[in-house]
């Protein structure tokens, strides 16, 4: 799998916040680069469902699991499913599913499949690491090979992460409660006439780069992968 990250592009989005409290750094989001102070996204189908695989529904959605070492975090829960639709009602069983589970200290959240019609592509994903100078260690945007029943290969860190996380849902006050919460999607598709896929996925980009926002300073990385 090839990955051009010469054609990514990253592109920021605001929040509305009282202007009067418009200033940083923001509370316990400021250093945390994973999970539990930074939002994992919903435990539900998100992102795009790719339908592949003779009509069989792909989605994949992030959970809470403990590593090796004890540390709460998010990894993810994949499904391929066949849906029934009948007079009524609307319907699926699960012909395969799986886990997407990183290396101890790492956190990924926030998925999306960009698949091929045989059900084969990319997996983008947010990740993550308890140790910012580790690679993937501040909020970066990754990807990795899925084979249509499997991952396959290693994570590849497409978008690294300049910083932590610095946004006003961290915040007490705020909801969801001293949580960073930073945009609740991922998106992937597929390109039928090259195969490309595209997926775009969150990270902290460089300030210096790219202006943060008033209230936060999360950005969104678009992988081109084949």
């Amino acid at each position: 799998m090839a990955h051009d990250c010469r054609r990514a592009s990253l592109w920021q989005r605001y929040s509305t916040f009282d202007p009067a409290q418009r200033h940083w750094p923001y509370c316990k989001s400021v250093g945390t680069t994973s999970a539990p102070l930074l939002d994992g996204g919903y435990s539900a189908f998100q992102a795009t469902i790719q339908k592949a695989n003779g009509g069989n529904l792909y989605g994949v959605l992030p959970f809470g699991s403990k590593d090796g070492t004890g540390l709460n975090r998010d990894v993810l829960a994949w499904f391929e499913l066949l849906p029934t639709l009948g007079a009524t009602s609307l319907s699926a069983r699960i012909v395969n599913q799986g886990y997407v589970v990183p290396a101890d200290g790492y956190s990924i959240s926030y998925p999306a499949f960009g698949l091929n019609r045989a059900g084969a592509g990319t997996l983008g994903m947010t990740i993550t690491n308890i140790n910012g100078a580790v690679v993937g260690g501040f909020p970066s945007a990754a990807v990795i090979n899925f084979t249509g029943v499997a991952p396959d290969g290693p994570f590849v860190i497409a978008g690294s992460g300049f910083t932590s996380d610095d946004g006003f849902t961290g915040c007490p006050k705020n909801l969801p409660g001293a949580v960073g919460r930073w945009g609740d999607y991922a998106a992937a598709t597929v390109d039928a006439a090259t195969g490309f896929s595209y997926t775009a996925n969150e990270m902290i980009p460089d300030p210096a780069q790219f202006t943060r926002g008033a209230v936060s300073n999360w950005g969104t990385f678009i992988t081109q992968t084949h």
